[in-house]
């Protein structure tokens, strides 16, 4: 689902503060 994607990239970018494109 989009939404635990969304929810996994927020939590990757708030503990690194930067996108992670890769993931997607």
């Amino acid at each position: 689902m989009a939404f635990l994607t969304n929810l996994e990239r927020l939590s990757a970018e708030r503990a690194r503060k930067r996108p992670r494109k890769s993931e997607i």
